[in-house]
């Protein structure tokens, strides 16, 4: 659709918004509004006949034009991995950095997208975990939100740790504790990472609550929680 409602390379830009109503093992259901494109695959009628079809489900998001709403399944990415494998896979990856090794300046700039400064010599700023360590907080935050405060926050807590403890805490940070080069293996096991950690750490800065990585994780510490945690 030739629309202007979002600027060109805007991922919003020729896609009409929808609503997730079911989910299924490789599939998930999305209620579309009327909308009006124009470029062409399998007929309207074919879909229509054959609303479970993946194959075709694929391109009706940006493809047809209807004048009402319409139940749409989608295909999901089969990316699964073996339990097993998946606990070696964090096992082997699962990192931490220590505080004292933590920056305002590394608390700068954002993962990914504009301003992006994420780069793989990051990476040696974390550490393996050692045999029997637990890191002490797994930290979610918004890299958009004002670094200098996020830093401040931070250092209070590390302090406060401090003088309970006598040390000061170790943490994961995604920045450094995720191989820029194979970023997908480690989000593959990112619940992992999440559940590793004694505790999480939530900056809660003025876009944390519209990010939706910062969702994503407290949605896998609470689905993962016991329910007295």
């Amino acid at each position: 659709r030739n629309d202007n409602w979002y600027p060109e390379g805007d991922p919003r830009r020729n896609w009409d918004a929808g609503v997730v109503v079911a989910m299924r093992q490789a599939r998930f259901a999305v209620s579309l509004p009327h909308t009006s494109l124009t470029s062409r695959r399998p007929s309207v009628d074919e879909i229509i006949a054959d609303s479970s079809s993946l194959q075709s489900s694929c391109w009706l998001v940006r493809s047809f034009s209807f004048t009402k709403p319409i139940l749409q399944w989608v295909a999901m990415v089969d990316s699964s991995m073996p339990q097993e494998q998946l606990l070696r896979q964090a096992r082997k990856t699962l990192r931490c950095i220590d505080f004292v090794d933590i920056s305002p300046e590394l608390m700068t700039g954002a993962v990914c997208g504009a301003g992006a400064t994420v780069n793989s010599s990051l990476y040696s700023l974390s550490r393996p975990v050692k045999r029997d360590e637990v890191i002490d907080f797994f930290l979610s935050h918004s890299w958009h939100d004002d670094p200098n405060l996020r830093y401040k926050k931070l250092k209070e807590v590390a302090n406060t740790f401090y003088l309970k403890h006598g040390r000061f805490p170790t943490l994961w940070l995604d920045k450094v504790c995720i191989n820029q080069d194979s970023i997908s293996d480690g989000l593959k096991v990112l619940p992992i990472y999440v559940m590793a950690c004694s505790k999480l750490l939530v900056l809660l800065g003025e876009s944390y609550k519209q990010r939706l990585w910062c969702l994503w994780e407290l949605f896998i510490l609470f689905a993962f929680s016991r329910e007295e945690q």
